[in-house]
């Protein structure tokens, strides 16, 4: 398959930091559980030979933006989190995040993964007048998925502390947790990224090791 997978994700405020503040790619900086846990599914499906399409993954920094993994930089202490909403925008629009997410958006892709939280989403300020690239599965919690805008192509699924519970997780990590066995069902067997397209799929019950959800007229095809 030569599709695409879009996966963009946040930064953490916890961090490895290199010895004499050297650059390390951007992938390797984050030490927070959520991007642990999702790096574990990235490194087995680029080692499996992107199987379900070429991976596009981008972190979102509250300093450098939109990064690209292998993206070298230094250490930092910056965060979205626990800025107010008018704070959050002002940052944002200084290093133009709004405008790059949705270029980003916009390029085509057959399936995108949105692991955000929700200062992180608000800072990309979306909006319904975005064009998608392909179809857009959003990971938030429930405030987060009242405010993004309708648009074709996006469906949000909530994480609450059920979800939690659900798949023994903590919420810090939890979008990470899902995001890499996401990875790991596509990397297992790529002809799963058909469940992911359909509306009608289960995506939670679809996660769960135990849960195939072949429809029957999928299966007969």
């Amino acid at each position: 398959m030569t599709s695409k997978i879009l996966l963009v994700s946040s930064c953490t405020a916890r961090k490895f930091v290199p010895a004499g503040s050297r650059r390390v790619s951007a992938e390797s900086l984050y030490a927070g559980q959520q991007h642990v846990r999702l790096m574990r599914g990235v490194a087995a499906y680029r080692a499996a030979g992107q199987p379900a399409g070429d991976l596009r993954f981008r972190i979102l920094s509250a300093r450098h933006g939109l990064l690209p993994p292998r993206r070298a930089i230094r250490t930092y202490d910056q965060t979205f989190s626990g800025l107010t909403a008018a704070e959050i925008r002002r940052a944002a629009q200084a290093s133009d995040l709004p405008d790059k997410m949705r270029a980003l958006l916009r390029q085509p892709f057959e399936f995108g993964l949105l692991l955000l939280a929700d200062p992180y989403l608000r800072a990309c300020d979306l909006d319904g007048d975005i064009e998608l690239g392909g179809p857009l599965l959003a990971l938030c919690s429930p405030a987060a998925a009242r405010r993004l805008p309708r648009m074709p192509g996006l469906r949000t699924v909530c994480l609450t502390n059920a979800e939690a519970r659900r798949f023994k997780c903590g919420m810090v990590a939890l979008k990470g947790e899902l995001g890499r066995r996401v990875l790991d069902r596509l990397t297992a067997d790529p002809s799963e990224l058909v469940h992911l397209l359909d509306p009608a799929t289960d995506v939670l019950a679809w996660i769960e090791p135990r849960s195939l959800l072949r429809r029957p007229e999928l299966v007969a095809a």
